[in-house]
């Protein structure tokens, strides 16, 4: 097995559904973004407007980054029917049931990193964002 195949089990065995990995490149829109928040689109999301430049590009973050690497978990919890049928209650994502994502995957990309420093041989720099960092992300 190659070295992403064995990084991709290892983030199937820590908990995460999908992964993929990627070239360090612009998002395919990410020339729209300036006009994006020069039209106010981003709404009351000041932090998105704070040196936009730097979202454009991972390597305007990471100038030596040389993979991507993208995760995915399904956080789908079937709700119990006496929840769902309760009208005085009212509806809550499937997300926000159970402990806070960003701690949830924040622990599991930290093993992660660890396992794949153990897998490369090496040391690594890796940053973790869980929609929380200046990438374009979408």
């Amino acid at each position: 097995m190659s070295l992403s195949d064995d990084v991709k089990a290892a983030a199937r065995a820590i908990g995460f559904d999908t992964m993929k990995i990627a070239a360090p490149a612009s998002p395919p829109r990410a020339s729209s973004f300036p006009a994006w928040l020069q039209q106010g689109k981003h709404g009351s999301m000041m932090w998105l407007a704070r040196d936009p430049e730097r979202r454009l590009h991972p390597q305007n973050i990471m100038p030596d980054v040389r993979s991507i690497l993208l995760f995915g978990r399904n956080y789908h919890q079937t709700l119990p029917h006496h929840i769902l049928t309760d009208p005085s209650r009212g509806r809550i994502a499937s997300y926000a049931w159970g402990r806070d994502y960003h701690k949830t995957l924040t622990s599991r990309l930290k093993k992660l990193a660890v396992e794949i420093e153990r897998l490369a041989g090496r040391d690594i720099h890796a940053r973790r964002y869980v929609d929380t960092g200046p990438l374009l992300e979408k």
